[in-house]
């Protein structure tokens, strides 16, 4: 499974129904952080389409990979440690390994200059990648060079990471590196033995606190006002609830949280743990503003969670300060809005030389097939187009007749899900044709399809 890490927002809250904030982005440029260390491009990062998009050969240099471009087939190849990614211009997908994978974003050409969604080409070489929204920093780490970090960004600006040299196992005020702890019990459910993969041994963590948050965490006795609600504005589900003391009153104290949701067909698709600092509490207003409740907030962007067969489930979180309380897992229903898997097509290599064979085994026509692409609808039904130029006809270059085009769908086991012949409009040699549809009804949900077209008999 893929690892997260959470963007902590400082946020000023818009008093609404559900007091969902909005935040303004500051009109400045983009920083982007390789383990603690800014890097420089000679084209900047933009964003494009909601993705953050950044010179091929700079960043997988910086990642420490070779990059090589095959211009003629508009390709690059990046080789790192044994992991071979293969990425071609204009596509969603690229390749792991010969694993087809998401890109989160087109590849582009912009002014002679390859640009790739940074996301899709770091997670490639298995970095994990954060994201602030206010200070517009993008920050990678490489989980094989950087093992010891436990934040992100730098409190009060969080514009830059940088690595911890503090004892094992302790969390400071950031994000805590939660993949180098292992859970002893299911859902994420807090146990004090932890296993430090860094030092070897069982350790229970503490947090680092100012006096007033100890004073503060002593305090804590109960939690509630527990709820999730997806906020379709910013892309991501919002967890929230109350510490109180003994009398009830709302209170803040650091807190760690261990978060995981399984979806209704029992798929685990986020794990994942979140450090809860002062600035995490905030005032969210409830019945038109006649209710006001100061809560601990977590947000979990879409791009964090995995993709599942089903967009209902159940979130599990466990809020514990290691000496000061620990409180029972709780659990809470999501109603839709998880993401589904995507269901992707590995399509043929364009430009290809198709053939209709007439019934004495002669070439009756041909056409030069120069792009395919396809669409899934929200119901879950595929679209092939089609799009070519006739190069060649028996009758002659001025008669009219249709192309013909053979294709087959595999799926990822190697069987046939359908096939079928596309059929140009009667065109005659050297006219092209556009986005002939075929339309393919029941497709599977996160299933990986390869796409062939072949000669026509």
């Amino acid at each position: 499974m893929k690892k997260m890490l959470m963007c902590l927002w400082v946020v000023i809250l818009v008093v609404t129904t559900l007091g969902i904030p909005t935040v303004a982005h500051a009109d400045y440029g983009i920083t982007v952080v390789l383990d603690g260390e800014i890097l420089a491009f000679d084209v900047q990062p933009t964003i494009i389409n909601d993705r953050t998009m950044v010179p091929i050969r700079t960043i997988f240099e910086a990642l420490g990979a070779t990059v090589e471009w095959d211009d003629s087939q508009k390709m690059a190849t990046a080789e790192k440690d044994g992991t071979k990614v293969v990425l071609y211009l204009g596509s969603e997908y690229f390749f792991v390994d010969g694993e087809t994978r998401p890109l989160y974003g087109a590849s582009v050409n912009i002014d002679g200059r390859i640009l790739v969604p940074l996301r899709g080409v770091s997670e490639a070489f298995y970095c994990d990648v954060g994201w602030d929204g206010l200070e517009r920093v993008v920050s990678i780490i490489s989980t094989e060079g950087w093992l010891d970090y436990s934040m992100l960004y730098a409190p009060g600006g969080r514009s830059k990471a940088f690595k911890n040299s503090e004892v094992c196992a302790q969390f400071q005020s950031g994000w805590y590196l939660w993949s180098d702890l292992s859970w002893n019990t299911p859902h994420g459910d807090y146990d004090s033995n932890f296993y430090c993969k860094l030092c070897g041994e069982y350790c229970e963590p503490k947090m680092e606190m100012t006096l007033e948050q100890q004073q503060n965490a002593e305090k804590v006795e109960w939690i509630s006002e527990r709820q999730v609600w997806y906020d379709s504005n910013n892309e991501c589900f919002v967890l929230v609830f109350s510490l109180l003391d003994g009398k009830k009153n709302e209170i803040a104290a650091p807190s760690a949280v261990a978060v995981t949701i399984y979806n209704d067909n029992n798929e685990l698709v986020y794990d994942s743990g979140h450090y809860i600092d002062d600035y995490d509490f905030l005032e969210w207003s409830y019945n038109n503003g006649a209710v006001k409740k100061y809560q601990a907030t977590i947000r979990i962007y879409d791009y964090m969670i995995d993709g599942g067969t089903t967009d209902s489930g159940t979130i599990y979180f466990d809020v514990f300060n290691p000496g000061y309380f620990d409180f029972d897992l709780s659990t809470l229903s999501i109603y839709g809005n998880l993401p589904y898997k995507e269901t992707t097509v590995v399509l043929p290599h364009t430009p290809q030389l198709i053939h209709d064979f007439n019934w004495n085994d002669k070439i009756d026509s041909s056409c030069n097939v120069t792009e395919i692409r396809y669409e899934i609808s929200e119901y879950g039904d595929m679209y092939l187009y089609f799009s070519g130029e006739k190069t060649y006809d028996i009758e002659g270059n001025g008669y009219s007749k249709s192309c013909k085009v053979g294709w087959k769908l595999y799926d990822s086991e190697g069987y046939v899900k359908k096939s079928g012949t596309i059929y140009s409009p009667a065109i005659k040699v050297g006219e092209k044709f556009r986005n002939v549809k075929e339309y393919i009804y029941d497709i599977e949900i996160g299933e990986t399809y390869t796409l062939v077209i072949e000669n026509v008999d």
